[in-house]
């Protein structure tokens, strides 16, 4: 939710700074406001900048995530992975609870959830009408996306 709201922010700060012909041209003391603002141009684009940076650090812990996993040789989802995305949503799964929401998914019972497996379970779920399809994983993926 917090950076859902610094990205809305975000963008209300570019439209402001769009309103202005060329914002960087403004001097450091100069304070233009528009109507509706509270703040000034400078504070918007001092706030951009904080935020973009602070974003900026959080696209470069993902990526360095993306590539530590993109290294495994297989791609496949493991229990280690499962409870560190749970672990993630404020949740403190035993390890029993996680087999138990991946046994639900691992067609082959080899202990890791393959790309196969985890589109088989996307579809069941998404076709299930009935409601009894094991859910627990899609739930979790759900959340995450």
């Amino acid at each position: 939710a917090e950076k859902a709201e610094a990205l809305k922010r975000l963008k209300e700060i570019r439209k402001t700074l769009a309103f202005y012909p060329n914002p960087s041209k403004l001097q450091d003391k100069e304070l233009l406001y528009l109507p509706h603002r509270r703040q000034s141009v400078i504070e918007e684009m001092e706030e951009y900048e904080r935020v973009s940076l602070e974003l900026g650090g959080e696209k470069a812990e993902l990526e360095k995530v993306l590539r530590k996993i993109e290294k495994r040789p297989v791609q496949h989802i493991r229990l280690e992975d499962t409870t560190s995305a749970l672990k993630s949503l404020g949740m403190k799964p035993s390890k029993k609870e996680v087999l138990n929401m991946m046994w639900e998914v691992d067609e082959n019972l080899d202990g890791v959830i393959d790309w196969e497996e985890f589109c088989t379970n996307f579809e069941r779920n998404i076709q299930d009408r009935s409601g009894l399809e094991p859910a627990n994983f899609y739930h979790l993926v759900q959340v995450m996306i």
